[in-house]
């Protein structure tokens, strides 16, 4: 009866229905765009033959617009899942494991349930984040931070065949269920993160200053502390996803080892050495304003996002901070700066910041954003490389 009555009171909160109309409209103007596009825009058809695509046999059409670059890879392991030595081995099962499972709702297109899901992931990663910044900076700083996620110009990927929002909303409510105290959804939350993507497992990192920085409620007869039952839960679903490879692929390490099939060449050995990554990322690079290995664009986010680091410890709070740390610079030192851009929609502490930071021309620096990110949607729907 509590719970039904707790129920009640969230549906009819102003704030949340506010934050889900906002999230259904930003997610249906980006779709809308992308169909629009496909009318008057032409489709970068080299881009598509020289990468994985998916079916193979198949000419780009309509709805190869929603599904341009890694979204094909998600649609390919949800109709025919894992096998040894793949490209496709390299992005992480939990997101095409439920594409897989939502399909049947479609009567099998991929497609629809990857967009769907993600849709409401990311609706899920909003009232998330509107809950957990108002209960830590109030009703106002909490609906400009996800106002400003969603007008982001990266943050359309969040709607799109990307596991992005999925990871999104799991770290997300990783930190909200910390912050009132429901720990066993924290540990869940905790335990999907690292099946997720890459980045899931530098949970254990950004949890170990979440529980020494935060008071955790502790269960009565309990003899270890929550904090034990979360580094077990991070260890174990790593355990889970080199299991699963395992089962699916014959080798454990299968998603590590096809990384070589990609120009970023993600691996954890190369945060042991810093001074190759700036010579290869700053120095002994031909600079273009946006290409994918050597763009200005995101090498001005990566040292934006250096800036940020330095200016916002005391804002958003030492377990924010050390999750924005560990994500941002770890997605960037170990591989190269190609995505940085779209990985900045995962951190979502700088957002708080800006909303804190920009209160009073939070409308002004949404529809800036809002309005490059109608023009990255373009790009990604003809094919041409955005991040």
């Amino acid at each position: 009866m509590k719970n039904d009555v707790k129920a009640r009171k969230w549906f009819h909160d102003a704030g949340i229905k506010k934050i889900f109309v906002l999230t259904i409209a930003f997610k249906l103007t980006a779709l809308t765009v992308i169909a629009v596009g496909a009318v008057f825009l032409p489709f970068n058809t080299a881009n598509y033959t020289a990468n994985f695509h998916y079916p193979p046999y198949r000419a780009p059409d309509f709805f190869t617009r929603f599904t341009t670059w890694d979204a094909q890879h998600y649609l390919y392991l949800a109709d025919h899942g894992y096998a040894p030595g793949l490209m496709s081995d390299t992005f992480y099962p939990l997101f095409p494991f439920l594409v897989h499972l939502a399909s049947f709702l479609f009567f099998g297109n991929a497609l629809a349930a990857g967009l769907l899901l993600s849709t409401l992931f990311t609706l899920g990663s909003m009232l998330f984040l509107y809950s957990l910044v108002r209960k830590i900076h109030g009703e106002e700083a909490a609906l400009n931070s996800c106002l400003l996620l969603l007008a982001f110009p990266m943050s359309f990927f969040l709607g799109l065949v990307y596991a992005d929002s999925l990871f999104l909303m799991l770290a997300v409510g990783f930190f909200y269920f910390s912050q009132v105290g429901k720990g066993w959804l924290a540990i869940i939350c905790a335990f999907l993160l690292p099946l997720t993507k890459p980045t899931g497992i530098l949970a254990a990192v950004f949890s170990f200053a979440t529980v020494f920085c935060e008071k955790w409620p502790t269960y009565k007869g309990d003899y270890f502390n929550r904090r034990y039952y979360l580094y077990a839960a991070i260890s174990l679903g790593f355990l889970a996803y080199l299991l699963v490879m395992e089962w699916l692929t014959g080798n454990y390490l299968s998603g590590f080892t096809a990384q070589h099939y990609f120009n970023s060449g993600y691996s954890i050995q190369n945060l042991f050495h810093p001074i190759d990554w700036i010579l290869k990322n700053f120095i002994d690079v031909s600079y273009s304003f946006n290409g994918p290995t050597n763009g200005v664009v995101s090498r001005l986010v990566f040292i934006g996002f250096l800036v940020w680091l330095v200016t916002s410890f005391k804002t958003v709070g030492d377990p924010l901070w050390f999750y924005a740390l560990v994500v941002g610079l770890v997605s960037a030192l170990s591989g190269d700066l190609m995505s940085f851009s779209r990985y900045l929609v995962m951190i979502f502490p700088i957002f708080i910041t800006m909303a804190i930071r920009f209160k009073s021309s939070v409308r002004y620096l949404a529809w800036a954003f809002a309005l490059v990110q109608i023009a990255f949607i373009l790009l990604y729907s003809i094919n041409e490389w955005v991040a």
